[in-house]
Parts: C-alpha cells; structure tokens; sequence
C-alpha cells in the first residue's frame, strides 16, 4: 500500500514552502471537498487557491513536519508542525494542525485542515495576546463603537 501521507507532503512542499500554486491543479481533483476549521463548510479549488495566495503573501519559509499520521484504505489522518517567518516583521511562528486527507490514484480527491490561523496572527502582532481566552471569557477584542 503506498504511503498515502507522502502524497500529502508532497503537496505541503510544494504549495506552501515553493508556493507553487500549481500543485493545487495538479495533486486535487477538480472536484474535491475541502474545508478547514474557519467554518467548516467546503470550498471550491479557485477559493483553495486564494488562501493559499494570501498566507504565502504573508509568510516564508512554510514548513510542515509530520509528528504523526494515521493510514486507513484511502484516508490518511496527520498531526504536523508548521514553521514560518512572518515577512513584514521577520517573526518565527509555530502551530500545529491535523490534516484527514482522502487520496486515490496519486491525488487528493477530500482535504480537511485544522490550522491554528489564531495563533499564528497573534505571534505576529496582528491581534492580542490570548485573542482565543478573551473571546472565550465574552470579552471584546474590540470595543464596540
């Protein structure tokens, strides 16, 4: 049975450090189901395709450590460490995600990623420290106008 989560390397690799885009094309099916934990809901590839755009405008050197996966028939379940530098400050970041990825023929036809966005924006000063707590405890982050 192939190594299903070197697929999804593969594609982290490509998409994220090189920021080649066109590993978006090439390694998802025209079709697939993708969500992430923002809202959960499906996105379409070109949707897929911006996100990709913004975080890579943002950040360099995006990589993906596999801490541990999971391999079942056609799904592979991966815990993974991301490290980048944010470029307008040169910051170091690091989160965790967990990626389920459903894979046939050598590409991914379902995706599901569960990037801490939060944490990410609060080591580079783009919110509070603690953002998740104070909204947790029903404290604005904001004050209402």
């Amino acid at each position: 049975m192939k190594n299903l989560a070197e697929v999804v390397e593969k594609f982290l690799h490509r998409a994220w450090y090189l920021k080649d885009s066109s590993a978006i094309s090439e390694m998802f099916i025209e079709f697939a189901k993708v969500s992430r934990l923002e809202d959960g809901t499906a996105e379409k590839m070109q949707e897929f395709l911006r996100l990709q755009q913004m975080v890579t405008a943002q950040f360099d050197e995006i990589r993906h450590v596999t801490l541990r996966s999971i391999q079942e028939g056609e799904w592979v379940a991966m815990r993974v460490l991301i490290t980048a530098r944010h470029q307008a400050t040169g910051v170091s970041v690091r989160t965790r995600t967990h990626i389920m990825a459903r894979v046939v023929g050598g590409r991914m036809v379902e995706g599901h990623d569960q990037t801490d966005f939060l944490s990410l924006f609060e080591q580079v000063g783009l919110i509070p420290p603690r953002a998740r707590e104070h909204c947790l405890l029903g404290r604005a982050l904001i004050p209402a106008p």
